[in-house]
């Protein structure tokens, strides 16, 4: 298993930087990487081993984030997955074709403006011109 003091500070701000201010993200990436550790029978952890964490660790956190959306939530996601890039006004007709009771204009905003705030989705533009696409 691991040491006590198995991973390095710079090591632990280059964490800290590819989190980017999300401690879900940062928490994810270490944990990654200490199992990635331990699963190689080392006693530190590597540069490398944290290389491999970072985009997992990401993942892991975007795909629980996924999960803890409702159901219209999670239909919008599918759809802005679907198309790559789509404008609001083709978002939501499309999300009205595909539920039986879909929420209001103003709903499917706060719905929008929380995935952004969970880093799912990225809203470029203006809301004129505003362009929704996943966060990759």
């Amino acid at each position: 298993g691991l040491v006590e003091n198995a991973i390095r500070d710079v090591q632990l701000r280059r964490i800290a930087d590819a989190a980017a201010g999300d401690a879900r993200i940062g928490l994810s990436i270490l944990r990654s990487a200490a199992r990635r550790a331990d699963q190689a029978g080392d006693e530190q952890i590597t540069d490398e081993q944290i290389d491999t964490a970072i985009p997992a660790g990401r993942e892991e956190v975007r795909q629980k984030s996924i999960e803890t959306l409702i159901h219209h939530q999670r239909v919008l996601y599918r759809i802005i997955e679907e198309y790559g890039e789509i404008e609001p006004s083709e978002l939501y007709d499309a999300y009205r074709e595909r539920v039986e009771e879909p929420k209001s204009d103003r709903t499917v905003r706060n719905y929008l403006t929380k995935m952004v705030h969970y880093n799912l989705i990225i809203a470029d533009g203006t809301s004129r011109d505003r362009i929704y696409r996943l966060l990759k």
